[in-house]
Formats: C-alpha cells, structure tokens, sequence
C-alpha cells in the first residue's frame, strides 16, 4: 500500500468543518490502497474543540504529534489582559476590534505573523515531516488549509524532497473576506501573495471545495482538481432527532454563527410574523447550536426576539446532527462578504443529508443556491428580501402544521457528496501523481 503524508494543523479534537473533511479523508484513502501518515501539532490552538471526533479515527492510521509555538497567548494578552491560547470563531475578534490594546494585537497579528499566527508550528512540522521521509515511507504529500501557513511546510518539503505535493486549500487565501479587516502594511500584503503565488506555482495539484475556488486559483496554479466537502452517510443513516418543546416549530442555526451572517432583515422578517400571525407566535422558537458572534443576541433583543431564542451553546458532532435532525426548518446563512458567490459551506451538504427544511439566505445566482435547487429545497433568499422571508418561512411553518406539526421532509439525500465517493477523487489523483501520469 502506498503510504500518503498528511500535514494538517486542525485534527482531532479541534472540531469544525476542516477537521472533518481530512478526518474523513484519511479514514477512507486506505479503501482505495492509500495509508495516511498524519503529522498535526499536539497542543494546537483551535474555535471549538470535539473530543467526538477523536472516537472516529481510524485506529489504523499512524499520527505524529510535534511541538508548536502558539502566538496567540501573546494576541490574547494584548486583547483580554489573560494568556489563554483560545482561538476567536469567524474572525469576530478582528472584525470587532476597536480598544487600543485590540488594535494594537490586530496588526501584530496582521504584519508579524504572515499569513498567519499558526505558522509557529511549521519548523516543527517540517523537521518531522523530513525525519519520516527519509525513512522512505511516503510516495507523496498533501497539506490543507487554513491555515494557509500549513501550505509553506509542503513548499519546503518539494523543494527538498520532490515529492508529489498536493495542496488542498479549502477557502480563498489573500481574498478571505476578513483580510480586509487586518491593519496589514503593503509590504505584509504582498509578502502573503508571494506566498499564496509560490504554492499555486510549486504545488503538483491543487484541491478546492467549489468552482468559485477554481476560479479564484486558476491563472496562477498548474492544476486544480475539485474535491467537495460533502457528508459522512453513517453519521445520517440512524441519526435519532434531538428532542424538543413539542409543538413548537423550531428554526435553528447549527454551527459557529459569525458577525457576517447577522442579518437585521431576518430578524425584521420574524418579528413581524410574530405581530400578525397569533399561531406562529405561540408556536415560534430560533435555537441556535454552537458558539455565536459577539453582538448577535444584542441584536435579537433589540428586535424584541429575545423570549424566543435559545442559546444551546458549542456540542459534539453527532449531537448537532441529532439537532439538525430535530429542528422543523434548518437555518442556513452565506456569509455577507465579498465574492460570498462562491461560498459552499459544509455545513449544507449535512442540512439536505438531513432532509428536513431549510431556510436560506445568500447570493440567489451562487453555487449554494443552485446546490439547493437541484436537490428540491426552498429557493435562497437574498439578503434584502424581506417579504419574501417572511413568505418562505410562513409557508414552512404551515407546511409543518399541515403534516400533523411533524418535520416535512423535503429534497433528496445528495449521494454524490458522500465522503467515501470524494475521497475516491483524492485517491485517483494520488494514483495519477504517483504514476507519471498528469
């Protein structure tokens, strides 16, 4: 079996999307002759943390752990006064910034630690990474990110080692929204496109998670394969929904809620249904699973919202799917940012596994919204359209209360997007990289 070397920051039990996408990768490449070796930092700094996950590790897979320098004890410090080594969800911290002190750890941050502050980690990865080389077990390489920093370790190892070299990039790198936010200096700037210019250039293949990322990365990389983040069918098989308030249609958020997606029209929308229809009012709650942006139950309160809202906090994996599964219309937002067009998130391929509601808002003409349309939901809604929120979700709600106020399925399962059948790509491309074949 030829052996993969796997250099992934983000691993169990870091939780969120990341993880679960090369998680799962590396659980199903054996299937098709490829054994992972993975190398991740043994005290990372992580949003959320998943002890679950570490229960679905394939117990085969060998897993190096190195030592890492964490900068973010001393961002911390700067920002709160505490070292901690907690990492902010969606970049709220950034986004919110406003103190001295805040403003002070932003550009720190931003010009110090280029592209990110995860890049303490990578003399560490790259000495295990050529300590297992040259062991002569690996017939190739891949990194994923974000962080993007991760990238500059598989830079290394191909200069040096020339290795075939797969580099899975997973969101935008200079043209991630938040960027705009970091007090970066123009030498930062283009030091960050030199970086993110050199792996598109060096790397054997690239990897991405939608056309839109094919679109980004396309004048500058050799080449670029399209491997979607999909679902793990066994995690939807026998999932058992969360029990709720009985009678009670339950909108709700699973998942880290960013300071991009707390949309004012939204919660303008529910509040007038709240006035003009008695039924949905006595009926209504908003749940949300997971940790929440700083400012977003401000915002439900200012829109009188606040009796309705349940704040579930952060939960395990298979628990937030037992929620999904729970909830009568699964509230789906694309961020509100720059090029969000091109914004699959993984979080929606888990919501149609589901099959039960969803409520979306977003780009109507991006890849999200056809996703949702080929698979038989409600249309995405754009940021604006109040009315027709206020429409889309009365005619969820009376579509619950006609089935006996039990949750309306709705759509197909998208098979295609399974886990097993995306790593299939991947292993095919190890195969091609591998055989002198391009």
């Amino acid at each position: 079996m030829k052996k993969v070397l796997v250099l992934t920051y983000y691993w169990p039990p870091s939780g969120g999307p990341g993880v679960q996408r090369i998680l799962n990768f590396c659980n199903y490449l054996p299937e098709f002759g490829w054994q992972p070796i993975v190398i991740t930092p043994r005290n990372g700094t992580y949003p959320v943390k998943d002890e679950s996950l570490v229960k679905q590790i394939n117990p085969s897979l060998k897993i190096h752990t190195t030592q890492t320098l964490e900068v973010f004890a001393l961002y911390n410090l700067l920002k709160t006064g505490k070292a901690t080594k907690e990492s902010p969800v969606g970049m709220s911290d950034v986004i919110d910034s406003a103190s001295f002190f805040q403003k002070l750890s932003n550009y720190i941050r931003a010009n110090f630690f280029v592209p990110d502050p995860r890049i303490g980690w990578n003399r560490f990865a790259v000495a295990e990474a050529a300590r297992v080389i040259r062991s002569g077990e690996v017939d190739a390489v891949i990194t994923t990110g974000p962080p993007q920093s991760t990238h500059l370790i598989g830079l290394k190892l191909k200069k040096k080692f020339k290795l075939p070299w797969v580099a899975d990039l997973r969101d935008p790198w200079v043209n991630i929204f938040y960027n705009r936010y970091l007090l970066r200096t123009a030498k930062s700037k283009r030091k960050d496109q030199r970086y993110e210019n050199q792996v598109l250039a060096t790397a054997d293949r690239i990897t991405v998670v939608s056309t839109g990322l094919i679109e980004e990365f396309s004048d500058r990389a050799k080449d670029i394969t399209l491997i979607y983040n999909g679902y793990h069918s066994a995690d939807f098989d026998h999932v058992v929904p969360k029990e709720m308030a009985k009678d009670t249609f339950h909108l709700g958020y699973v998942g880290s809620f960013k300071p991009s997606q707390n949309n004012h029209n939204l919660w303008k929308a529910i509040a007038a249904l709240i006035r003009e229809n008695e039924d949905f009012a006595k009926s209504f709650a908003l749940v949300f699973v997971g940790k929440a942006g700083e400012g977003l139950t401000r915002t439900l309160s200012e829109f009188g919202l606040e009796k309705y809202v349940q704040m579930v906090g952060y939960v395990g994996h298979n628990e937030a799917i037992s929620y999904m599964a729970g909830l009568q219309s699964q509230l789906f937002i694309i961020p509100e940012v720059d090029d969000n067009k091109k914004i699959i998130t993984g979080k929606l391929y888990e919501y149609m596994a589901v099959q039960n509601q969803i409520f979306s808002l977003g780009p109507v003409d991006g890849e999200a919204a056809v996703l949702l349309k080929e698979f038989g939901h409600d249309p995405m809604l754009a940021y604006q359209d109040l009315e027709g929120m206020k429409k889309t979700l009365l005619a969820q709600f009376n579509r619950w209360k006609d089935n006996n106020r039990q949750p309306v399925k709705m759509g197909v399962r998208p098979e295609k997007y399974n886990r097993r059948s995306q790593t299939k790509v991947l292993a095919d491309l190890l195969d091609q990289l591998t055989s002198g074949a391009k």
